[in-house]
């Protein structure tokens, strides 16, 4: 009889060879990969991709931000000209 107890579980994690397609550069790649989702960029080129797109998406922030700063301003029905 084993001298564990009956509610300890040991789970061996491994690491197995994952091909993907760099969205990126579009490069196919195989790397050595735990389970989960494939990544979507090399090591190389995540930070410029991740970079690029910040850089879109705060673009697209700033144009919305500027649209409705560019309403006119609420009426001020106090004439302050009197």
């Amino acid at each position: 009889m084993p001298d564990t107890d009956p509610e300890e579980k040991t789970v061996k994690r491994t690491q197995r060879p994952v091909t993907y397609r760099c969205e990126w550069c579009g490069q196919e790649s195989t790397e050595l990969r735990y389970p989960g989702p494939p990544p979507h960029y090399h090591a190389a080129c995540k930070t410029p991709a991740q970079n690029s797109i910040a850089r879109n998406r705060m673009q697209a922030w700033r144009e919305r931000n500027r649209q409705q700063q560019q309403l006119p301003p609420p009426r001020d029905y106090i004439n302050h000209n009197r």
